[in-house]
């Protein structure tokens, strides 16, 4: 009797292992390149980016004080430090240079920060690499299903497979620097470009216009999307019948995006 109840959930796991065999191996490669990239978070030093976006980060949140490192949007050095709200490292809220120009105000309270919390050098680099690695897995995830849905799961998987082990994103996956997160950004609006198009409803011109929004708080560079998301809801208003939707409604969705 045991022994037929482990036969039949042997093929009930092989079966599901086949319906489901590319999304397995997909998951996989992520775990083994998170993996990867949390060892690689923890044993390397800081980048030279990092000295500064990290303490900018804390800055935001606990400060409110924006004026660190505007070289960037604040949002992707916000994400990173999430974790240190409850490591809760110490900040001088007001470091000698503060009245003078952004650069020197950005390396006087870097340097103010890493001095303060020397002891805690290696847990708060850490922790705020963490966030990263989740940030690049995610853009793992979305590449699998945006290549499935264009080509199928084989070559959905061969995408992941190349993302995974190519050295540009075991590199940089885990560093907290913009880069990565903008990628995200680029391919998150498109996919949700074509989802729009695909169906023109509220709920979609809403995902539309949050992942356009999210991909311009990563990095300036991304302004580029700007003239293609008005010219895409412009276009979308005046083909509205070759999409099955009404002109009002098309331009409603405009609206709320």
């Amino acid at each position: 009797m045991k022994f037929d109840l482990l036969v039949s959930a042997g093929i009930g796991l092989r079966r599901k292992f086949t319906r489901f065999q590319a999304e397995t191996l997909c998951c996989c490669l992520l775990v083994v390149m998170g993996a990867n990239l949390f060892s690689n978070a923890w044993r390397e030093t800081l980048t030279n980016d990092e000295l500064v976006h990290i303490p900018s980060g804390y800055q935001y949140l606990v400060a409110g004080n924006f004026r660190l490192n505007p070289d960037h949007p604040p949002l992707v050095k916000m994400w990173a430090c999430l974790p240190l709200l409850v490591v809760r490292p110490r900040i001088d809220l007001q470091p000698d240079g503060a009245d003078q120009g952004f650069a020197r105000f950005t390396v006087l309270a870097s340097i103010e920060f890493w001095q303060t919390n020397r002891l805690r050098f290696q847990t708060i680099s850490f922790w705020s690499r963490a966030p990263m690695v989740l940030l690049t897995l995610a853009l793992g995830v979305l590449i699998f299903v945006y290549g499935r849905q264009l080509f199928g799961a084989r070559a959905a998987l061969l995408a992941v497979a190349l993302f995974s082990l190519e050295p540009t994103m075991l590199a940089h996956g885990w560093i907290v620097h913009t880069d990565l997160a903008a990628a995200f950004g680029y391919l998150l609006f498109f996919f949700t470009l074509q989802a729009y198009y695909r169906a023109p409803t509220f709920s979609r011109a809403l995902c539309f216009g949050l992942a356009t929004g999210f991909a311009l708080l990563t990095k300036f560079s991304l302004a580029i999307l700007i003239p293609i998301f008005f010219l895409a809801l412009v276009y979308l208003a005046v083909r509205a019948s070759w999409f099955g939707a009404s002109r009002r409604s098309c331009v409603l969705q405009a609206c709320l995006a």
